[in-house]
């Protein structure tokens, strides 16, 4: 009988001891699962971070490439403008030498020999441009209100 309560007690002994071991395990997993969800939560939250940095820059640099394109429209257009200004400068200049040989008796140059002036309907800017623009335009009845330079 007592061979087999010391069995028994060797059992029980046994049988704590590999269920401690089975606790311990158990709760060293459990440790290290809430180690490593700390540590995603770290880089979960270092990630958001970066993501949110990086989209601000992301928006900074949308608005300069808005204003860039702006500029460069705008500076299309002037170019353009100043183009056009430019190639009509180079016209009118090679149409006036050749007009003047022929002028009517009244000082008229033919329709064809012509040329509309730019922006009849707008206002007058410049100090003594309307002065300017009066010594130099008539209005030709046949034509209607339409300003000729001439």
């Amino acid at each position: 009988m007592q061979a087999l309560t010391v069995k028994t007690q060797q059992e029980r002994e046994a049988a704590d001891i590999y269920q401690r071991a089975v606790k311990d395990r158990a709760h060293r997993e459990v440790d290290r699962v809430r180690e490593e969800t700390k540590a995603g939560a770290r880089q979960l939250k270092a990630m958001m971070l970066q993501l949110e940095q990086l989209q601000r820059r992301l928006e900074v640099k949308q608005d300069e490439l808005s204003q860039a394109q702006l500029v460069a429209a705008m500076q299309q257009v002037r170019a353009d403008t100043l183009d056009a200004q430019l190639r009509l400068r180079n016209k009118a200049t090679a149409t006036k030498s050749n007009t003047r040989k022929n002028r009517s008796r009244d000082g008229l140059r033919w329709p064809q020999q012509l040329t509309p002036l730019r922006g009849c309907q707008e206002r007058a800017i410049q100090p003594g441009l309307a002065a300017r623009r009066a010594r130099t335009t008539r209005v030709i009845p046949m034509f209607g209100c339409r300003r000729w330079r001439f």
